[in-house]
C-alpha cells in the first residue's frame, strides 16, 4: 500500500513538472527545449506505469518502451549540449547501435515481462559517461555563454544523479524482486528518495529558465 502511494505521488509530481515545463517552453532556448521533451516523456511513462499497474499484473513492457524513448530523447539533448562546445556528436551511429542493442535485448535476452536490466544499465552508463564529458568541457572551457548554459548545467547534473542512483537498481532489478519484502521496500524507498531529489532539481532548472527570461524581459530596452 505504501509503495502504491509512493508511485502515485511520484507520478503526480512528474506531471506537475511537465506542466511547468510546458509553461516555460516558449521562454526556453533550443538546448533547454530539448530537455523539456525528456521531462514530458518521464511524466507520460510515470502515469502510464500507474495506469497499467491497475489494469494488468505485469507492466514491465512499459519500462522496455521507456528505455527506447529515453535513449532517443537524451541522445538529441546530449548532441545539442556538445554542439555548444563545437563538438559534433556522431548521434546517428550512436542511435543506430544503441537501438539495435536495446531491441535485440528485449526480443531475445530479457523478455518484455521482465526487467530489462542489461539495457537499463547500458543507458544509465551512457548517461553517466556523457555527463562526465560535459562536466569536463564545462570546467575546461570558459568561453561559452554561461546564461545560455545555466539551466542545462542543472539538467546535466540531474541526469548524472538519476543515472548513478538508478544503475544499481536496474542492474539487479530481477534480483530485488526476489528479495525479502522488508529489504526490497527499503531499497525502493531509497530509490523514491532519489527520484524526489531529481524532481526538485528539474523544478529548479525550470525556475532558472523562468527567472532568466523574466529578467531579460524586465531589462529589455
Amino acid at each position: 500500500m505504501i509503495e502504491e502511494y509512493a508511485y502515485n505521488t511520484f507520478s503526480v509530481l512528474s506531471v506537475l513538472c511537465a506542466i511547468l515545463s510546458i509553461l516555460v517552453f516558449k521562454r526556453s532556448n533550443n538546448l533547454e527545449r530539448s530537455f523539456h521533451y525528456y521531462i514530458m516523456v518521464k511524466a507520460f511513462f510515470e502515469v502510464l506505469a500507474v495506469v497499467l499497474s491497475k489494469v494488468i499484473e505485469n507492466n514491465l513492457f512499459g519500462l522496455h518502451l521507456f528505455t527506447v524513448v529515453q535513449f532517443i530523447v537524451l541522445t538529441f539533448f546530449f548532441k545539442n549540449c556538445f554542439k555548444v562546445f563545437n563538438i559534433k556528436m556522431k548521434y546517428v551511429i550512436i542511435l543506430g547501435i544503441g537501438l539495435c542493442i536495446i531491441v535485440a535485448n528485449s526480443l531475445f535476452i530479457e523478455p518484455i515481462n521482465t526487467f530489462n536490466s542489461n539495457t537499463r544499465f547500458l543507458v544509465e552508463f551512457y548517461m553517466i559517461i556523457s555527463c562526465i564529458f560535459l562536466f569536463v568541457l564545462l570546467i575546461r572551457n570558459r568561453d561559452y555563454d554561461q546564461d545560455y548554459m545555466q539551466a542545462p548545467v542543472t539538467f546535466i547534473s540531474t541526469l548524472f544523479l538519476e543515472a548513478a542512483g538508478s544503475m544499481i537498481f536496474y542492474l539487479y532489478g530481477n534480483k530485488i524482486l526476489e528479495m525479502d519484502i522488508f529489504y526490497a521496500d527499503i531499497l525502493f524507498a531509497i530509490r523514491f528518495g532519489i527520484n524526489f531529489i531529481i524532481l526538485v532539481l528539474i523544478s529548479y532548472g525550470l525556475y532558472q529558465i523562468f527567472k532568466k527570461s523574466y529578467t531579460l524581459n524586465v531589462h529589455k530596452p
